[in-house]
């Protein structure tokens, strides 16, 4: 498994509709090859920033099988134009097992 994770720092007098999107984009995301979950939060401290967080089965179901999908298109369509500065993305491999 492993974990997909950025900060989005959204334009602040759009917080609510992208967030709106952002269920629409959900809908696109849980069909991709590889998906297991995501989760959103938003930053208790910086009122326009969020850290997206996706679980994929393999790296490549990310780099390769969304990065390269209709989907990914459309998840980006809805969702890119919200960001006040262009998110990292950031993958990671579990270490610690509980």
């Amino acid at each position: 498994m492993i974990l997909e994770a950025f900060t989005l720092k959204i334009k602040t007098e759009q917080i609510l509709k992208f967030e709106e999107n952002f269920l629409k984009a959900s809908e696109i995301i849980n069909k991709s090859k590889g998906y297991i979950k995501h989760e959103l939060q938003a930053c208790k401290e910086i009122k326009n920033q969020y850290l997206l967080m996706i679980y994929w089965e393999t790296y490549e179901n990310h780099m390769v099988d969304f990065r390269n999908s209709e989907g990914f298109k459309e998840w980006r369509a809805l969702l890119q134009d919200f960001y006040d500065e262009l998110p990292t993305v950031l993958h990671y491999d579990r270490v610690v097992y509980p």
